[in-house]
């Protein structure tokens, strides 16, 4: 029963999302990228991820390539009820649905926690209309929130970088002549 109400809760958050997007899209043409919020692992404060997933926003922004919606942003797009289902959405499926009913083209997902004396955090770059991983980084920092702030950007390029090189051999695969079978 309550897989059910999740998944109706799911279908009435697409339906308002879809309703909340810009109906004008034609000065635009980048791509949309959602970059959900960074999910607290071990011994990792809600607050600090949180405050990281807007760095990473930001990050992504600045890289012009792409039409960028942060958490927040989806935040203020929903009442609170809805944004209380969305805080506890960290499963695939479930930033899926969030990403198409946003119209995204790709997300961003990762994670934050402490292992050992390091910091470690991970993302992955999602290809949202195939789903598939286009890159993902998973870096151990000192244990410094400085340090970790410092980190963000060489970990959104390296990303983006893979995502790049991913794009350009599926396109030269696809230029391949195709072998005639004999």
């Amino acid at each position: 029963m309550k897989a059910v109400i999740q998944k109706m809760s799911l279908a009435a958050l697409a339906l308002f999302l879809i309703g909340a997007l810009p109906q004008d899209t034609s000065r635009d043409r980048r791509p949309t990228i959602v970059v959900f919020q960074l999910v607290p692992e071990k011994d990792i404060d809600r607050g600090f991820a949180s405050m990281l997933s807007e760095l990473i926003a930001d990050e992504v922004a600045k890289l012009r390539r792409y039409n960028v919606i942060g958490q927040k942003d989806l935040d203020k797009m929903m009442d609170w009820e809805q944004s209380k289902q969305l805080k506890g959405c960290t499963d695939t499926s479930c930033l899926i649905k969030i990403a198409g009913a946003m119209g995204a083209n790709y997300y961003v997902e990762g994670s934050i926690g402490i292992v050992g004396s390091k910091y470690m955090i991970t993302m992955k770059l999602m290809d949202n209309e195939r789903t598939e991983v286009l890159s993902r980084k998973t870096e151990r920092i000192k244990k410094s929130e400085d340090a970790v702030v410092d980190a963000i950007p060489k970990i959104v390029k390296f990303l983006f970088a893979g995502a790049q090189e991913q794009e350009k051999k599926t396109k030269a695969e696809i230029a391949k002549p195709a072998v005639p079978l004999p």
